[in-house]
C-alpha cells in the first residue's frame, strides 16, 4: 500500500512540523550535540534524530578501518568492503564518495578523523543512498602528520602519509597512499542444461587466478581563513589504479577445452573542488562545486588449446560537473536544515570484441555508447522539539533525466518523504523511531546492452530497460546506555518495489549472458541486537546480531513469473579486546553471514576470524600485527536453480595472511 505510506508519511511532516516547540527543562537534555556525549565501552557515541556518531579520540592509533571494525553494526571484509547489517554500505568521506573508494579507509590515519556517523536510515538530506557510513575529518591541526605502512606475509602492503601544514590565515593538507596487492583464488563452477530429451548437458570449469594491482592517490587542499566566521577552500584529488591478472580455465563435460586468460585494467580519477562556507550566530552556509573525471580501460585475451582465440576491450570516459549547498539555521532549540544539488555527468563507453577462430558463434563488432544523466535535487528537514520527543520530518525532491543513444531519454522524478522520532525514556534509555522512502538509480552505464566476456563462454551485458527500484522502510530502536555496558534493540521492516537482481540465461549459441533486471516486489523485516561493554578494567566486547525475514522474487517454473519466496537469514560480529597494563591490546574480531535468497536461487553463507594484537611502542610509533581469516573461510558460493539452468559457483581466495602495521606521528602532532 504505498499510497497509504505515502500519505501517513507526509501527515507525520505536517504534525511534526505543527507541534509546539517546547525549552528544555532540567530533566530534559538539550539537543545541541555536545551535551548528548555518552561514554560507551571506549568510544564515545553521539546521537542525533538520523544517526549514530562515534567520537575518535585525537590519541587514537592506526587507521580507520581499525575504528571501523569496532563499530556496531558495521563490518569489514579484507578487501575493504564495508557493510551494514550485511548490506554493503557507502562510504563517505566529509560527505563526498572519496576517489579511491573503499580503500580510503585504509588510507586515512585514524587520528584525522573527528567523528564517524552511522546512518542506517538516512534522513532525506542523504537522498538515494541506503545505509551511509560518513567520516568527519577534523579541520584544524598544527604543523604535523602521520605515516603508516601496513604488509603481509602475501606480499601485499601499502604506504599512507598525510601531513598539514598552517601559514598565516592558510591551512595546506596533504594525503598520499600507495598500495600493492596479490593474491590467488580458485573458482569452481558446474552447470547442468537440459538437452531436450529430460536429461541434462553436464559441464565442470575450474579457473586458477594470479591477481595483482598498484594502486596509488593523492590529495593536496588549501583553505583561507576570510574572517572568524568564513573561509574557502580547494582541493585536488587524483588517482591511478592498475591490475593485472592471469588465469587457467579447465572445462570439462559437454564442453571440453583449456583456455588461457590475461586481463588488464587501468583506471584513472581526478576531482577538482571549491568550497566556500560561512558559520556563525547560530547558522551554517556551504556552497561547493567539483568538477571529476574518471576513464576506465580494459583488456582481456583468451586462448584456448584447441584452437582459436578472442579479445574483448572496454573503455570508458566520463566527466561530471556539481554544483551544490547546503543551509543550516537554529532557531532556540528548533534547527532548519535545506539544500540543493545539480549534477551532470557524460559518459562515452566504446567496447569491442575480435575472434581469432574460436567458435563462439558470435561476429566482431566494435560499438560506442554515449549518454548524458542530469539529476537535480533539493531537500528540508525541520528538527523541532516537542514536549519529551524530538522530530526531524523532512522530505527530497529529485528528477533524473538520461540522454541515451538513438535520441532515447528517461525521466524519472520522485518525492522521498522521512520522518525521524526521538526521545529519552529515563536516565539511561533512548527511544527513536524513522520512516523514509529512497530510491536507488541504476548507473549510467547499467544502459549498455553491449555484451562485454569474462572469458569460458561468460558474458555481462547491461539492460536498456532498467528502472530505479524504490524502498519504504520503518525502523525503531531502543538504547540503553550506562557508564560501563551500553545494549541498543532494533526492528524494521522494509518493501521494495522494483528490485535489483542478477539475472543468467542461456543465449541461442550456448553462451551464459548476465545482466541486471527489475524483478519485482521483495519485502523484509528482522530485529538487530547490540551489546557493548567492559568487564573489569582490562577487557571491552561488541556483540552484534541481525536475524531477518526477507521474501524475494524468485524465477518461476517454466517460465511463470516471479513468484515470492521466503527465508530466515542472519549476519553478526563479535569482538573481543584485552588491554594490558603496558598498553598492548589483543582483539578477536568474528564476522558471519547466512544462506540468502536471490531471484534464480542463493548465495551460501560464510564467515571468518581475525586476530590483531597491538603495541605502541611510544608516543609516536604503534605496532599492529594481525593474522587475517585465520580458518581460510571467506570464499563465496552463489546456486542458480531453475528448470533452464542449474549453476553453482564457488570462489576460493587465499586470503589467511599474517600483516604487519606500524603507524608514526610526525612533527607537532595534533
Amino acid at each position: 500500500m504505498p499510497d497509504l505510506r505515502t500519505g501517513l508519511i507526509l501527515a507525520g511532516l505536517v504534525l511534526a512540523g505543527a507541534a509546539r516547540a517546547q525549552q528544555p527543562s532540567a530533566q530534559q537534555p538539550s539537543n545541541d550535540d555536545t551535551t548528548e556525549v555518552i561514554v560507551t565501552g571506549r568510544l564515545l557515541v553521539v546521537e542525533k534524530a538520523d544517526r549514530l556518531s562515534y567520537a575518535v579520540e585525537r590519541e587514537t592509533k592506526g587507521v580507520v578501518v581499525d575504528i571501523l571494525r569496532t563499530v556496531p553494526s558495521v563490518t569489514v571484509a579484507p578487501d575493504g568492503i564495508v557493510a551494514l547489517r550485511g548490506v554493503a554500505a557507502t562510504i563517505l568521506i566529509d560527505g563526498k564518495v572519496p576517489p579511491e573508494g573503499n580503500a580510503a579507509v585504509r588510507a586515512l590515519a585514524a587520528a584525522d578523523v573527528l567523528r564517524i556517523e552511522v546512518l542506517t536510515a538516512p534522513s532525506a538530506q542523504y537522498g538515494s543512498q541506503g545505509g551511509v557510513i560518513n567520516i568527519i575529518t577534523r579541520k584544524r591541526r598544527k604543523v604535523g602528520g602521520d605515516l603508516n605502512l601496513e604488509g603481509n606475509a602475501r606480499n601485499q602492503g601499502s604506504i599512507g602519509l598525510s601531513g598539514v601544514m598552517t601559514q598565516g590565515g592558510w591551512t595546506y593538507q596533504g594525503r598520499a597512499f600507495l598500495d600493492h596487492y596479490q593474491n590467488r583464488s580458485t573458482l569452481l563452477q558446474h552447470q547442468e542444461l537440459p538437452d531436450g530429451a529430460g536429461g541434462y548437458w553436464v559441464s565442470d570449469r575450474v579457473d586458477r587466478t594470479r591477481y595483482s594491482s598498484d594502486n596509488a592517490t593523492a590529495s593536496l587542499s588549501a583553505e583561507y581563513a576570510l574572517s572568524e566566521q568564513a573561509e574557502i577552500a580547494v582541493k585536488g584529488e587524483y588517482g591511478n589504479f592498475a591490475s593485472a591478472s592471469d588465469a587457467l580455465a579447465q572445462s570439462r563435460g559437454a564442453d571440453v577445452f583449456n583456455e588461457v586468460s590475461s586481463i588488464k585494467t587501468g583506471n584513472r580519477d581526478s576531482r577538482l573542488e571549491a568550497v566556500y562556507a560561512l558559520s556563525g550566530e547560530g547558522r551554517q552556509l556551504r556552497l561547493a562545486y567539483d568538477h571529476t573525471r574518471e576513464v576506465r580501460n580494459f583488456t582481456a585475451s583468451y586462448e584456448r588449446d584447441i584452437g582459436g582465440g578472442y579479445t574483448t576491450t572496454t573503455g570508458r570516459d566520463t566527466a561530471g560537473d556539481r554544483f551544490e549547498g547546503d543551509y543550516e539555521r537554529r532557531f532556540g532549540n528548533q534547527l532548519l536544515t535545506a539544500g540543493f544539488s545539480w549534477e551532470r555527468s557524460d559518459s562515452r563507453i566504446r567496447n569491442s570484441y575480435v575472434n581469432r577462430g574460436a567458435q563462439m558463434g558470435v561476429d566482431d563488432f566494435d560499438s560506442v555508447f554515449e549518454g548524458a544523466e542530469t539529476l537535480t535535487s533539493s531537500y528540508l528537514t525541520w528538527q523541532n522539539p516537542a514536549g519529551k520527543w524530538t522530530f526531524l520530518p523532512g522530505v527530497r525532491i529529485e528528477h533524473q533525466q538520461l540522454d541515451l543513444p538513438v535520441g532515447r531519454q528517461l525521466d524519472f522524478a520522485d518525492v522521498l518523504p522521512s520522518l525521524h522520532a526521538d526521545r529519552t525514556l529515563g536516565g539511561n534509555g533512548r527511544l527513536r523511531l524513522s520512516v523514509l522512502r529512497r530510491v536507488d538509480r541504476p548507473l549510467l552505464r547499467d544502459y549498455d546492452e553491449t555484451p562485454r566476456y569474462i572469458g569460458a563462454k561468460q558474458i555481462v551485458a547491461g539492460n536498456p530497460g532498467l528502472e530505479p527500484q524504490v524502498t519504504d522502510a520503518f525502523e525503531a530502536r531502543y538504547s540503553f546506555d550506562a557508564k560501563s555496558f551500553s545494549a541498543s534493540a532494533t526492528v524494521y521492516y522494509r518493501e521494495t518495489r522494483g528490485d535489483f537482481s542478477p539475472y543468467t540465461e542461456v543465449l541461442s549459441n550456448g553462451l551464459l549472458m548476465t545482466t541486471t533486471i527489475n524483478s519485482g516486489f521483495s519485502r523484509s523485516g528482522g530485529a538487530e541486537v547490540t551489546l557493548r561493554g567492559t568487564i573489569g578494567e582490562r577487557i571491552t566486547y561488541s556483540i552484534n546480531s541481525n536475524l531477518f525475514y526477507a521474501e524475494v522474487p524468485f524465477e518461476g517454473e517454466g517460465g511463470g513469473g516471479a513468484v515470492l519466496r521466503g527465508r530466515t537469514n542472519g549476519s553478526g560480529n563479535a569482538l573481543a579486546e584485552y588491554r594490558a597494563g603496558n598498553g598492548d591490546r589483543y582483539q578477536l574480531n568474528v564476522t558471519g553471514y547466512s544462506r540468502t535468497p536471490t531471484f534464480q536461487g542463493y548465495s551460501e553463507a560464510s564467515y571468518r576470524a581475525d586476530i590483531t594484537y597491538s603495541r605502541p611502542v611510544n608516543d609516536r610509533l604503534s605496532l599492529v600485527v594481525s593474522l587475517n581469516d585465520v580458518f581460510d573461510t571467506s570464499g563465496y558460493a552463489s546456486v542458480i536453480d531453475t528448470s533452464a539452468l542449474r549453476l553453482t559457483t564457488q570462489t576460493r581466495p587465499n586470503s589467511r595472511a599474517l600483516k604487519i602495521s606500524l603507524a608514526w606521528k610526525l612533527g607537532r602532532g595534533l
